[in-house]
């Protein structure tokens, strides 16, 4: 999972992984991303559980003393619970939820980052894959391989996708730095 601000400002990832339990040897001993979070699902993918571990053990810690503090996510039903909610209001962070079907319009990530992202994977796992003939990367080596990818991220590109979706654009004068106008209306 990938977290970002319109700032420019990126919070360390958070891998699941598929497994019953998270095992110390899935977790790059060196060349890791700083800080990043690890867990496991069955399936690997994001419970409700592992969301709200992030968000209280995580997200709240990053943004400590940065008031206000919005939270915007995607409408996977595993994101909203009263608990949840709960640690929001207690934290006075305020989360929206987005409708369904509009990431890739109102989600800055998929504007203007995960495409440039994916490319990097590309590159970087093609040269892991030269360099390792007929091997497929643990999970170790993927975690590495995506803090790698990570850290190529740049801030131009994540103020990019606040700007592109409307939700903050800097360049607008004044107090509200919202623009309405950045999504077509036909949409």
């Amino acid at each position: 999972m990938a977290c970002v601000n319109a700032n420019g400002d990126k919070m360390p990832p958070f891998v699941i992984f598929k497994g019953k339990d998270l095992w110390d040897n899935w977790i790059p001993k060196s060349g890791d991303w700083p800080n990043k979070s690890y867990a496991a699902s069955a399936n690997g993918w994001m419970t409700s559980e592992l969301f709200l571990n992030w968000f209280t053990k995580s997200f709240v810690p990053h943004v400590k003393g940065e008031t206000p503090c919005l939270l915007i996510f995607d409408g996977h039903g595993s994101h909203v619970t009263v608990h949840l909610i709960k640690a929001a209001q207690m934290n006075g962070i305020t989360i929206i939820k987005l409708l369904a079907h509009t990431s890739h319009i109102l989600q800055p990530l998929n504007v203007a980052c995960f495409r440039g992202l994916k490319a990097k994977w590309d590159q970087k796992l093609t040269v892991w894959q030269r360099l390792h003939v007929g091997s497929r990367p643990g999970k170790a080596e993927f975690a590495k391989l995506l803090g790698n990818v990570w850290a190529d991220l740049t801030a131009s590109n994540m103020i990019s996708g606040f700007r592109g979706t409307g939700i903050y654009d800097g360049t607008i004068v004044g107090d509200l730095k919202v623009n309405r106008f950045a999504v077509s209306q036909k949409v």
